[in-house]
């Protein structure tokens, strides 16, 4: 059976606050809009990127997750004020929370894709004929 679900749910503690966020997984055509921009890993599977870089992919990624984040709860202003997913993903979203944002992506796209272990599993179920190669992440 897949482990495949539409949704994924995960929970984030940032800035005193415990985020509950609720993502679609990430489409086809967006991942392979996404993937030049995110530079390439290093010996020990690391990407790094100058603060400018890291601020336009964010940027981007923000944009993107707009479309995925199906709920976001937990998130609030000091005065208790709650932030929706709007004013967190808009394009006038504050910078402060560019690391939180940084996870969901990154959780986004690791959902996203079926794990190699996974993938090698269901290799053995069947034979895929060479056009239907299991696709695996390769930083995964």
């Amino acid at each position: 059976m897949s482990k495949f679900t539409k949704h994924i749910k995960r929970t984030y503690e940032f800035d005193g606050d415990t985020v509950e966020v609720v993502m679609a997984r990430m489409k086809r055509k967006d991942a392979v809009k996404i993937a030049p921009k995110m530079g390439q890993p290093n010996e020990e599977g690391d990407i790094t990127m100058t603060v400018e870089q890291s601020i336009k992919f964010t940027d981007e990624s923000a944009d993107m997750l707009a479309k995925y984040v199906v709920s976001l709860d937990g998130l609030k202003e000091e005065d208790g004020t709650p932030i929706d997913k709007d004013a967190l993903l808009g394009e006038e979203g504050p910078v402060y929370f560019l690391e939180l944002l940084s996870k969901m992506f990154a959780d986004l796209l690791n959902a996203s894709f079926v794990k190699k272990d996974d993938a090698k599993k269901s290799e053995g179920q069947s034979e895929p004929s060479t056009n239907e190669a299991a696709f695996t992440n390769p930083s995964t």
